[in-house]
């Protein structure tokens, strides 16, 4: 019989802290045995190896079919919830089971949620209604998977969180990457996103702050472009994402706002064309822009709810879901 493996907030917050960042030239191909991998040894230190039961408590109210969606990922419990889009939110499913600490989220225009196991080393896809085993796992063991983005043309990228900066580029429906590409100066990957030509922008922590960066190329793939920003974005990586106009929106944990900027010139984002504050949340760490870019939820990863904020306006929570999460993701996703 298998259980499921829970894994506590806090260990997940002690082991981001862990992080150190490494110097050395950027690397294009296979990483390199043996590289670091801090997240998961902190979270795999004196634990099984993890283990959940298939996806047979997962539930879907079939009335939903359709609607507009919220996905929450509660990592201390290893599930992902699912709420309707306003009316307050409704619960109207859960998925359960072949997840083991699920943090990063996102979704395709097929309705179709993507979830990094950071203690497996996968990421699994489960379709509509969400209740049967995942149509599809992506392969990425000997990593912590932290982030997941689909690109337009449905090419896959999982960003890890680990010394080297790894991220993985997976054709569609294939469970293999096509491509992988690590930079030791980078530092950990926390979230990742792809704009409207497939460039795909990534942020994290390398040791000594934020960093943020840009890889062209798909599975052939430019390595890890630094890019700059005009102001001071704090030391915890929050989340990076693309608004209806392809400019670039990062969320900051310190200043508990999200920061707008035009794409990048000469390597730098530049100063922010709209500020978001986020009024309400403590501890940001994940946002999604609803499909018409008007609004946007964002999640507290210590104290959990995730609010409903009006975009860029931001301010006051228009509506929020009591409950804790960690990654969060809609359908029908923004397509910028």
């Amino acid at each position: 019989m298998r259980v499921s493996q829970t894994v506590s907030r806090a260990l997940t917050t002690f082991a981001l802290a862990m992080l150190a960042g490494c110097s050395s030239a950027a690397q294009v191909g296979p990483t390199q045995p043996g590289a670091g991998n801090q997240l998961e040894d902190v979270l795999a230190f004196g634990r099984p190896k993890p283990v959940a039961p298939p996806a047979t408590h997962s539930f879907f109210d079939p009335n939903a079919e359709g609607k507009p969606l919220i996905f929450v990922s509660d990592t201390n419990k290893s599930v992902i919830n699912i709420y309707l889009q306003g009316n307050g939110n409704p619960q109207v499913g859960q998925i359960v089971g072949d997840l083991y600490a699920p943090i990063g989220l996102t979704t395709d225009s097929a309705r179709n949620v993507y979830v990094t196991n950071a203690n497996g080393g996968t990421v699994v896809v489960f379709e509509p209604p969400y209740t049967r085993i995942p149509k599809l796992t992506l392969d990425d063991v000997g990593n912590s998977p932290r982030a997941v983005a689909v690109s337009k043309s449905g090419l896959v990228a999982v960003g890890n969180f680990s010394a080297n900066a790894t991220v993985s580029f997976y054709k569609r429906n294939d469970s293999k990457p096509c491509a992988t590409v690590s930079d030791y100066s980078f530092g950990g990957v926390a979230h990742d996103v792809f704009d409207d030509r497939g460039n795909l922008y990534i942020d994290g922590e390398n040791g000594s702050g934020f960093v943020v960066g840009r890889i062209r190329g798909g599975c052939h793939p430019t390595a890890v472009e630094m890019l700059s920003t005009g102001n001071v974005i704090g030391n915890y990586p929050a989340d990076i994402k693309i608004n209806k106009r392809d400019q670039i929106a990062i969320e900051d944990s310190k200043a508990l706002a999200i920061y707008t900027y035009n794409p990048p010139r000469k390597g730098s984002l530049g100063n922010p064309v709209a500020t978001t504050p986020l009024t309400g949340i403590n501890y940001p760490y994940a946002f999604a822009f609803v499909a018409s870019g008007r609004s946007l939820y964002a999640s507290d990863y210590v104290y959990g709810p995730t609010n409903e904020y009006a975009y860029p306006a931001g301010g006051s929570a228009e509506d929020t879901i009591p409950v804790a999460t960690q990654g969060v993701a809609v359908t029908p996703p923004l397509v910028p």
